[in-house]
């Protein structure tokens, strides 16, 4: 009897699998059973099943030749979609093709197991070891595929040597043309790049997204180049991904978190994570962004990026803007970024963002950024392939660099090295090429020619503007012509800088460069209303439209047109002032409640004037300054300090 029960288990288990991928259509035949995801693509390609089409996995299969859709008139959408409850894998051994390829519009690959859910419960994985993919949205010529959508699956290439996720045409030997494909929530593993969306320079091949995906699974399942590219596409949109754990070896190419190619432009690229990238014979890049075009409209921002190495002899770069030196890169925004412990182990340069367009009109804007720990063996050199550098300007104009915070702390090893926060190498020589305002240069490092700021050009003139920076280091402030050991002599190289400053701040901790108002009093306000600048910081919030503060961080005093609003939740107004000048503590839900005035002459409210002469006492909320001096002074409420104008 056990062994009857014994076989009809295995006739039950070869029914399920048999019955692995169910179809179900609005017209033509109306459902059927098949074994393998590529038959029910045969019967969907011979008009077997039309109109709308749903295909739902049960369990898993082994796809023996490529899954093909064909562009056809006779459906006009096709879903897959596991069962309620079941987690499946399509998987096939197929060497140098893709196991699933859409040559058509309107499909949809949901690997969740419920209705709009977010779980990954389908897998497909081609096990082929020689120029595999996993899947291929492939146009034939003439032909545009429109409307695809990928999102909850997993997806796992064979090899490390090819990639998982392509959309090119056909035969995959050239860009191909494709709109309004989405990404979203997806796993990539195991391929040399993730996902390799190449276009044809057409304006209908628009709205490419990947989101909310990972493709930094570790080990053998690792990505050995690119997370993801894009060329050839207007309109890409690729947010919250995560990027790395890419190791060194396996391929000799550059290994990059995102390569922005030719031809991309109105992209957008936010809020996506990429760490722990490792090379030792070619370039390591967060993200290269070399779409080679005049206003590409292009905005990098809020963008982690942390942990490359390079160990042998290239340069590594944590943002790296360029071209193809004949057609120039402009209308790029890298704003509100993080980028952190990027490290050359070798004999050549590590740089945070390298600016290395050839660009001679238009602008490029670096805003809000936070830096640091950027660092090379040292190097007496001061090419961008010699040193730890954080912003570094090889060549090109109309950069517009305002309100980033950049700290070299780290050391490098030899004494003979050059560092500086802010470098300007020889290609930069066009006049007003550079306008760098409200920025904090820290330069702390203990070994080898330190400086906040080096200009390799000893004209000034390629400075449009350069005034309202804090610059600060260990050794000399500048080198222009020469070493420029304090402010005075820095001032008389760059030119300008009349309102520039040199005070150390107090950064949160090493790794974090917010500033608090009670560490940093005296950089408080100190930088310039940039018609065209950024008008919030790093962290989103408003910025003061009379006299904002230095570095990407908005700290403690926030002078406003019509108020005056401390981080700490207290409120002057109006400001400027020209007689009454009102006080509003704000409660904890926002609003305002006036607390009873402490006692005159102990903790009383103060106000001082810029120098920190004390100019009156009172109490209550309001105070009568009709007879104060134009200019700025600090009030002391409950021992909060607040800037306001008097007009």
């Amino acid at each position: 009897m056990k062994k009857i029960f014994t076989f009809l288990g295995i006739i039950v288990s070869v029914m399920n699998f048999a019955q692995a991928i169910n179809v179900t259509a609005s017209s033509g035949t109306p459902s059927a059973n098949y074994t393998t995801l590529k038959a029910s693509f045969d019967a969907i390609n011979a008009g077997t099943h039309q109109g709308v089409i749903q295909i739902n996995v049960s369990g898993n299969t082994t796809e023996t030749a490529a899954a093909v859709l064909n562009n056809s008139t006779t459906y006009t959408s096709v879903t897959i979609k596991p069962t309620a409850g079941t987690t499946a894998t399509i998987s096939g051994n197929l060497a140098g093709a893709a196991l699933v390829k859409i040559n058509g519009s309107n499909v949809t690959i949901d690997g969740s197991n419920t209705a709009d859910g977010t779980t990954r419960n389908l897998t497909f994985n081609n096990t082929g070891t020689s120029s595999s993919q996993v899947l291929h949205v492939a146009s034939a010529a003439g032909v545009r595929n429109t409307n695809i959508t990928l999102k909850n699956a997993v997806f796992i290439n064979g090899t490390q040597l090819s990639s998982a996720i392509i959309l090119t045409n056909s035969t995959n030997t050239a860009p191909g043309d494709f709109k309004d494909v989405t990404i979203d929530n997806v796993s990539v593993q195991k391929a040399f790049m993730g996902i390799f969306a190449r276009a044809n320079a057409d304006p209908n091949n628009t709205n490419f997204t990947v989101k909310n995906s990972n493709l930094d699974a570790s080990g053998t399942n690792a990505l050995s180049g690119t997370g993801i590219y894009t060329e050839g596409i207007d309109g890409v949109l690729l947010e919250n991904n995560n990027v790395g754990n890419i190791p060194s070896g396996i391929v000799t190419n550059q290994k990059t978190g995102f390569w922005i190619g030719p031809g991309t432009k109105n992209a957008v690229v936010k809020n996506n994570e990429i760490h722990n990238i490792t090379h030792n014979s070619n370039f390591v890049m967060g993200m290269l962004v070399a779409p080679s075009i005049i206003d590409s409209n292009i905005t990098i921002s809020d963008n982690t990026i942390a942990d490359l190495t390079q160990i042998n002899n290239v340069s590594i770069a944590g943002i790296w803007l360029l071209d193809n030196g004949t057609n120039p890169t402009t209308g790029v925004s890298i704003t509100n970024n993080q980028i952190m412990f990027i490290k050359q182990n070798g004999p050549y340069g590590a740089v945070g963002i390298m600016l290395n367009a050839s660009n001679t009109t238009g602008t490029n804007n670096i805003f809000n950024n936070f830096i640091f720990d950027i660092a090379a063996d040292g190097w007496d050199g001061t090419a961008f392939s010699d040193n730890g550098w954080g912003i570094y300007v090889n060549s090109g104009t109309g950069y517009k660099i305002y309100n980033n915070t950049i700290y070299m702390r780290l050391d490098q090893f030899a004494p003979e090295g050059i560092t500086a926060a802010m470098m300007i190498g020889s290609g930069v020589t066009a006049v007003g090429a550079l306008d760098l305002r409200n920025n904090i240069f820290v330069n702390s490092q203990t070994i080898g020619n330190r400086y906040a700021i080096y200009s390799v050009n000893s004209n000034n003139n390629i400075f449009s503007n350069i005034d309202y920076n804090d610059y600060y280091s260990t050794q000399n402030l500048g080198f222009i012509g020469s070493a420029r050991a304090n402010l005075a002599a820095l001032q008389a190289g760059f030119g300008g800088n009349t309102n520039s400053k040199n005070i150390l701040p107090v950064f949160t901790s090493f790794s974090n460069l917010h500033l608090n108002l009670a560490d940093n009093p005296t950089l408080d306000n100190l930088g310039t209303l940039i018609p065209g600048g950024a008008t919030t910081d790093i962290d989103g919030e408003t910025r003061s439209t009379i006299i904002p503060d230095m570095g990407a961080d908005e700290f403690g005093l926030i002078l406003m047109g019509t108020a005056e609003v401390s981080k700490n939740k207290i409120a002057v107004y109006p400001n400027p002032v020209k007689n009454i000048l009102y006080i509003s503590p704000l409660s904890p839900k926002g609003g305002t409640t006036l607390t009873p005035p402490p006692s005159e002459g102990v903790g009383g409210r103060r106000i001082y004037d810029i120098s920190g002469k004390l100019v009156k006492m009172f109490n209550g909320n309001s105070v009568d300054v009709s007879g104060f001096q134009k200019g700025i002074y600090i009030l002391n409420v409950d021992n909060q300090s607040i800037k306001f104008i008097k007009e």
